[in-house]
């Protein structure tokens, strides 16, 4: 399953701030952490799946936060490895 979204970022978070804010899933339960100051991505596993979420901020701080979630068999992550590093690295917002 796949949800693409865009979230105000009235608060002008930074994605380490909005984690700490949003996130209800502890430390513990995260597969793979990344946080950089533009995107942040995190993974876990749980029930036979693999939950990914990566949101990218755009630079203007106040903007949008772009973003998305994939679920998919905890069985097939090697098949779906390279679609989540192409999604992540193809999410954008929209010019103008």
């Amino acid at each position: 399953m796949l949800t693409i979204y865009t979230r105000e970022n009235a608060d002008g978070d930074t994605p380490a701030n909005y984690l700490r804010k949003n996130l209800r899933m502890a430390l513990t339960a995260r597969d793979y952490e990344r946080i950089t100051p533009s995107f942040f991505a995190i993974s876990a596993q749980r029930d036979g799946l693999i939950l990914f979420s990566r949101c990218n901020f755009s630079s203007d701080v106040e903007d949008a936060i772009h973003c998305f979630d994939l679920v998919y068999p905890s069985a097939q992550e090697r098949a779906w490895k390279a679609i989540v590093t192409r999604i992540s690295r193809s999410l954008r917002p929209l010019e103008g």
